[in-house]
């Protein structure tokens, strides 16, 4: 009868299996009685089988899928052969199976692996009992297996069966104990498989451990240079807004700065007109004050010389008449004495209206010499005034010229470089700043231009009255 024991086969390698060839029944037993072989194959399962005394010599190697043609071995004659052991009440209940008709009986299909693995992990208690050797008078010399362990025989189900007939005992002893030895490998194997399987699930959960070990390392390797360019973008953002918000600092002093210089320059330019239209309303001051100062002092002079002209023509004519009306009472003391008397108050008349002549035209000389040095009075404190305003807006001109021109300039090329800094980078801020600087600057010129053109119109209004005045009273002194 040829036997698979495939389905127990031990695993070469991790995932797969090395399943065991084909051997006939009597190699299994005779293997099984060598003590060498179990040995060094039969692990450590708490229990050593029963050997035989005298073990038989293997069969030679015959093709597993014939049976017909194995060779019983030869009985031992150095010892008898033990007599059979008592029969287990558990195996009572075994069958014989039938001879087999076949001259070569068909081996059972291989076992897949997932198939193996399946019926390796089921307890030996639910194997299900293999058929003996067939009964045929084959199996009478067959050596006895080495009896079943006490801890094997507890674990079989005891079933309460009918005890077979006598004339059956003597032929289900081979059979049980094949079984029973068959039994007792099967455990062993499943032991030793059992075994495999723990270390290998040990070996798999060690290898899936490490396993996660190295994922875990990868992920956290992968994690800290994500998390260090985070860092490095982050540290890359905050350097380049830094640099940017100090451009921006730098663009806005420099817009300032331009905004300045512009509304200087610009409130420069109206200080300059301011000033010319001061100096324009001055000299009409002057012009207007000397005309009115030259008006009066020659009404005055001439008011002066007509009341002395009249009081001299009045007193000429009171002396012609007192000198008639004494030369009329006296005309009888002598004509002569009267005519004497007439002729020298004639002369004193005379000389008295010389002498107001003189005094007339000697007024109308200071007159005169006062309406010139007036005139020039006037005249050199316009000059003095024009020369000493001149003299300071010239500097001030001239300053202002040139820091118009270099503000013009400098304005011209930071607005046009903001411009072109704000039209490429799109920032409307710097604009909005430029326009809000601009306005402020232009509000605050303004305010500044009206406080000074104010302060020099005072300023040269009242220096060139007090000039006017101090001229004009020296001159009249």
């Amino acid at each position: 009868m040829a036997r698979s024991r495939g389905i127990f086969g031990r695993r070469g390698g991790r995932g797969g299996r090395t399943p065991s060839p084909t051997a006939p029944p009597a190699a299994d037993v005779e293997s099984s009685a060598e003590p060498d072989s179990d040995q060094s194959e039969e692990p450590q399962t708490g229990f050593s089988p029963v050997i035989p005394p005298d073990p038989a010599p293997p069969p030679p190697a015959l093709d597993p899928s014939v049976t017909e043609d194995w060779e019983l071995p030869a009985p031992s004659t150095a010892d008898p052969a033990p007599p059979p052991p008592a029969l287990d009440p558990a195996a009572e209940d075994w069958e014989l199976s039938a001879p087999s008709t076949a001259d070569e009986p068909e081996s059972p299909d291989p076992l897949t692996d997932d198939q193996g693995d399946e019926e390796l992990e089921q307890d030996p208690e639910d194997l299900p009992a293999e058929a003996g050797p067939p009964a045929t008078s084959d199996t009478e010399d067959w050596a006895a297996p080495p009896p079943v362990p006490a801890a094997v025989q507890a674990r079989t189900v005891q079933k309460p069966d009918p005890e077979p007939p006598a004339d059956s005992v003597e032929e289900h002893v081979p059979s049980v104990e094949f079984e029973r030895e068959d039994q007792g490998e099967q455990i062993r194997i499943a032991a030793d498989h059992a075994a495999q399987e723990a270390e290998m699930r040990a070996m798999d959960e060690i290898l899936a451990l490490e396993e996660d070990l190295e994922r875990a390392k990868t992920r956290a390797l992968t994690e800290r240079d994500e998390l260090r360019v985070q860092l490095r973008e982050a540290e890359t953002a905050a350097k380049a807004a830094e640099e940017r918000a100090e451009r921006l600092a730098r663009e806005r002093d420099a817009i300032e700065a331009q905004a300045r210089e512009a509304a200087t320059k610009w409130l420069r330019r109206q200080v300059g007109g301011l000033k010319a239209e001061a100096r324009q309303r001055i000299r009409a001051e002057v012009d207007k004050v000397r005309a009115e100062t030259e008006a009066k002092v020659r009404s005055e002079a001439e008011e002066r010389i007509r009341k002395q002209s009249e009081q001299l023509s009045r007193e000429a004519e009171r002396r012609i008449e007192e000198s008639a009306r004494q030369a009329g009472r006296t005309a009888t003391a002598g004509e002569a004495e009267q005519l004497t008397q007439a002729r020298v108050d004639r002369d004193a008349a005379t000389a008295a209206l010389r002498e107001a002549l003189a005094r007339l035209e000697e007024a109308e000389q200071r007159a005169t010499a006062a309406e010139q040095a007036r005139t020039e009075a006037e005249r050199g404190s316009r000059q003095d005034l024009q020369s000493l305003l001149d003299s300071e807006t010239e500097g001030i001109r001239r300053e202002l010229q040139l820091a118009r021109d270099d503000a013009d300039q400098r304005v011209a090329e930071a607005v046009a470089e903001a411009t072109e800094r704000a039209r490429k980078s799109g920032e409307q801020d710097v604009a909005e700043r430029v326009a809000r600087a601009r306005e402020e600057g232009l509000k605050e010129a303004e305010r500044g231009v009206q406080e000074r053109v104010r302060e020099l119109e005072e300023r040269a209004s009242a220096g060139a009255v007090s000039i006017a005045a101090v001229r004009i009273a020296k001159a009249e002194a």
